[in-house]
């Protein structure tokens, strides 16, 4: 089971207070996934990964696409990833512009499909032990 690696509002009107209210929202749904998703890791594999958590805010036909991570400890950093607008007339559709949609919803995707794919790596690491090889003794042959 793939936990849920991205969050998303959707909003009929486009009013600021509501963006800014809807963006705080995800955002900080976002932020307690990113703290879950870290702390689950081994200590040993904290430092190495860079996790990305997706989020999405679709106002009327505009969303844009989101990224949070952790830029060092206790350094949240947001990057706006993709501007999408969804197309409004038969020309645009034509034009390819439903493709261009797709690509850039497909980012969330691979986004969590990366992160997902980190988690299996951090929890097959956190069960590997190192090996444990005794120690030679003088009555042993050289190439054993």
């Amino acid at each position: 089971m793939v936990p849920n690696l991205a969050t998303g509002e959707i909003a009929k009107d486009i009013w600021m207070s509501k963006f800014y209210k809807d963006k705080l929202k995800t955002v900080l749904s976002s932020k307690m996934d990113l703290n879950q998703f870290v702390e689950s890791f081994p200590k040993s594999y904290k430092s190495t990964l860079p996790v990305y958590i997706p989020f999405i805010i679709m106002a009327a036909l505009e969303a844009t696409v989101y990224a949070l991570y952790l830029g060092s400890n206790g350094l949240y950093i947001i990057n706006e990833v993709a501007t999408i607008s969804l197309p409004r007339t038969l020309f645009e559709v034509k034009d390819g512009r439903i493709s261009k949609v797709v690509s850039s919803l497909n980012i969330v995707k691979l986004t969590a499909s990366q992160m997902s794919s980190n988690q299996d790596e951090a929890d097959c690491k956190a069960w590997i032990r190192p090996i444990w090889f005794p120690p030679k003794y003088e009555s042993d042959p050289d190439d054993a």
